[in-house]
């Protein structure tokens, strides 16, 4: 069995490599406006399932889009920045609560990181690519700015707040809005690197330079559907299942 593996750039000829289960219990944090908000993980003694993925975004059928942003994402280790990434922020609203959470494979994580200390941020620029099904990668935006991120980094790190200050964290950052919602069949990339108008793949369909978060989406069945359900989404599978 291939262990998925999170390949972090160091500039230098040799990379390194990070097992992605050491990573994917990480707390997980979203800066929502001028509020830090948790994502729920599966910790101890809570019935919440894993919903970070690194290839694969599960989309149940009948699901209505997603509310979809894309943004910086900053690895904290004891309050501190070590590694970034792009992330792409994806809620359902249900009865005005947003679910980041909905079940597995529904938290896409980056698998190409780069060292907070080791590439100029200022320089860098998050592009969106989607792919659909037997078409061509097409380009929902490029060239953006990372200092709308980059600002609210270094208020929330000046801050100092006691829930990221000790252990590793993950936060993300949102930074734009997209008009587009993944849907099944599709492979999506969101691109960090300092490209103003990059492709969507590097030479001979390798991945771009840079930081990398690559998933294909998939459909799976319908939340009504669900068996057995974990207290936790009780009330989105009862939503979906009185829709029925």
């Amino acid at each position: 069995m291939t262990v998925p593996l999170i390949r972090i750039l160091t500039g230098r000829v040799q990379e390194e490599a990070l097992p992605f289960h050491l990573a994917e219990d990480w707390p997980q944090w979203v800066l929502d406006g001028a509020q830090l908000v948790p994502v729920p993980m599966n910790e101890p003694d809570s019935d919440w399932l894993n919903p970070r993925s690194l290839d694969a975004l599960w989309i149940p059928e009948g699901q209505p889009p997603l509310s979809c942003r894309v943004g910086l994402q900053v690895l904290l280790q004891s309050g501190r920045p070590r590694y970034v990434m792009p992330s792409i922020d994806l809620r359902l609203t249900v009865n005005a609560q947003s679910w980041r959470n909905r079940g597995l494979k529904t938290f896409p994580v980056a698998r190409t990181w780069q060292p907070f200390g080791g590439v100029e941020l200022h320089r860098l620029m998050l592009s969106v690519f989607k792919k659909p099904p037997e078409l061509d990668w097409q380009t929902l935006c490029h060239g953006l700015s990372l200092a709308p991120c980059l600002q609210n980094l270094a208020e929330l790190l000046a801050a100092g707040p006691d829930q990221i200050s000790s252990g590793f964290h993950f936060v993300s950052l949102p930074l734009a809005d997209l008009a587009d919602s993944p849907c099944p069949g599709e492979r999506w990339r969101v691109s960090l690197n300092a490209q103003t108008d990059p492709p969507a793949h590097g030479k001979n369909g390798d991945d771009p330079i840079g930081g990398l978060l690559d998933v294909v989406v998939e459909a799976v069945g319908g939340m009504g559907e669900s068996l057995a359900v974990p207290q936790p989404y009780e009330p989105l599978v009862a939503h979906f299942g009185s829709e029925k």
